[in-house]
């Protein structure tokens, strides 16, 4: 993470200098945005001229953005003169080298607007190949946090609401009894949504007291994170994230507007990521392997500050969307519902949302 070397540790003497880039990047820190994941800089295993960055998760001004990881390409160096340019990521996740101007005495120039910065490289003058001792890591670090939690510790379940500590609402369409489960390692509490034994059958859990209750503007949302394990995979559908109709358990639907993880085997075998608008949807399918029965997921949900909605699997990018971006106002919660004459459950370990700034709130 971010550094400045002594002058004995670095391999060019000017990496040794604090730059006003490197106040910006310090004070960018102190307020919170940074670096939640990844996003190192690395020379190519044959260095060129491009540089590789990982994939990862950052936080700025509020908003978040997943990287992919990828290459940066860093320009032609001066025939004469030495250069210190900077690797940044933007706050909807685009990364780029910001080239400086080449001098007797470098200094790399300023970070961007609405942008961190990762990495400076020192690009000697002639040099053909970006190695690693031309780069310093510089990535600030945030702490991450969400403006409601909840991790589902045990107490008294009730099923008119006020479940955990955002006092969940809990309905069904015959349902069967819902109830927390055993504690156990990185696990430490875990609520079982339970469908009736009839084909049909759902439940669903969700903020407010209706399935279809509404609100959060998509707006207003950064991010939701969810952590959950399917314990019998077949004959069902399952959903995790905002929805008009938290109630629906058709494919790529949650009510007319959305953005959700959903896994419903007749039709993939796979997790799928949508989302949804006037009843329009864009669906992905996991380019992973199949949902495994027991297996814990965490699944991201990040609305960008461009608009756009990222899905993220296990830390991992999977998808972007352009298309069928939610407008209207959601719910957020779960759904596990059966097709067969049997229950069909849905462990929930963790929940967690970000608002996006919302300025002044006031006139």
């Amino acid at each position: 993470m971010f550094d400045i070397p002594n002058k004995a540790a670095a391999s060019y003497p000017r990496q040794a200098g604090g730059f006003s880039a490197d106040i910006d990047t310090i004070a960018q820190a102190l307020a919170g945005d940074g670096v939640l994941s990844g996003l190192g800089v690395a020379a190519q295993g044959s260095p060129d001229m491009t540089v590789a960055v990982a994939g990862g998760l950052q936080r700025q001004q509020g908003y978040f953005a997943y990287y992919a990881g990828g290459n940066a390409t860093v320009t032609a160096a001066h025939s004469t003169l030495e250069r210190i340019d900077l690797i940044v990521i933007d706050w909807n996740g685009a990364v780029s080298c910001v080239a400086g101007t080449a001098a007797a005495f470098p200094v790399p120039p300023d970070v961007p607007a609405n942008s961190l910065q990762l990495a400076q490289v020192y690009v000697p003058a002639t040099v053909t190949a970006i190695t690693n001792a031309m780069l310093i890591d510089k990535r600030p670090t945030a702490l991450d946090f969400f403006d409601l939690y909840d991790e589902f510790t045990s107490q008294a379940l009730v099923t008119t609401g006020n479940i955990s500590a955002l006092a969940w609402a809990l309905t069904a369409a015959t349902g069967g009894t819902p109830a927390f489960q055993a504690a156990a390692a990185r696990n430490p509490g875990v609520l079982r949504i339970v469908t009736g034994a009839a084909s049909g059958n759902n439940q669903r859990l969700h903020l407010g007291a209706s399935a279809t209750g509404a609100p959060i503007l998509p707006a207003n949302l950064a991010r939701l994170r969810m952590i959950a394990s399917i314990a019998t995979i077949t004959t069902g559908a399952w959903k995790l994230g905002a929805g008009v109709d938290l109630s629906d358990p058709a494919s790529s639907s949650l009510g007319s507007a959305g953005a959700f993880i959903e896994f419903v085997p007749a039709t993939s075998l796979k997790w799928a990521y949508v989302t949804r608008q006037a009843s329009a949807s864009t669906r992905n399918v996991d380019t992973g392997a199949d949902v495994v029965a027991g297996s814990w997921y965490q699944f991201d949900i990040v609305r960008l500050q461009n608009g756009n909605i990222q899905f993220a699997k296990n830390g991992v990018l999977a998808f972007t969307h352009t298309t069928n971006l939610p407008t209207t106002a959601l719910n957020a919660g779960f759904l596990a519902h059966t097709l067969t004459t049997a229950a069909r459950n849905l462990d929930i370990d963790a929940f967690g949302l970000n608002f996006n700034p919302l300025g002044n709130r006031f006139t």
